[in-house]
């Protein structure tokens, strides 16, 4: 699919992004890019604060529940909202669009296409290490997803994540 060359995209008030790819991807470093700190709500963080530690996965049914009271109250005050977690799962993707859809038209997916390798360079660099091989598990699950596909699920629109700050608009 040819791509216009990289564009800042402007987030709608009362959007909602989700940031879809593996670890050491590059989620966090959009999320920056398009919103301000209280916009984003990302599962490693609310793992941090109920359980003091990110890797902790013995809180993510907690942490799934937190980041969505965060979406939802944002999302129902008209502001941007943006879900920095893997979101690989089309289930979750499904639970975001649900808690969306009576809030904003604007559901926006970016999807972050990164080699398996470079992931891996980036999360060795982290003090929040995530084991190699769940990084080339999840990175074997973001390989299928496809822009007209996220769009199929219901998504207003679906962008490749670019350099930071830009995406890639399908032509």
């Amino acid at each position: 699919m040819p791509l216009d060359r990289p564009a800042l995209v402007p987030v709608p008030p009362g959007a909602l992004v989700v940031l879809i790819g593996p670890a050491g991807s590059g989620k966090s470093t959009t999320a920056a890019s398009l919103a301000a700190p209280e916009a984003v709500a990302g599962r490693d963080e609310m793992r941090h604060r109920i359980a003091g530690d990110p890797n902790d996965q013995g809180a993510t049914a907690e942490a799934g529940i937190a980041q969505h009271l965060i979406l939802r109250g944002r999302l129902r005050r008209q502001l941007a909202a943006v879900a920095d977690s893997t979101n690989l799962d089309p289930a979750a993707r499904a639970a975001l669009l649900d808690l969306a859809r009576p809030f904003t038209p604007h559901l926006l997916a970016v999807l972050h296409r990164v080699p398996v390798t470079t992931c891996l360079r980036r999360a060795a660099t982290r003090e929040r290490q995530v084991p190699p091989e769940v990084i080339r598990e999840q990175a074997l699950r973001a390989r299928p997803l496809t822009l007209p596909g996220l769009r199929a699920e219901g998504w207003s629109a679906a962008y490749l994540a670019g350099p930071p700050g830009a995406l890639l608009q399908p032509a």
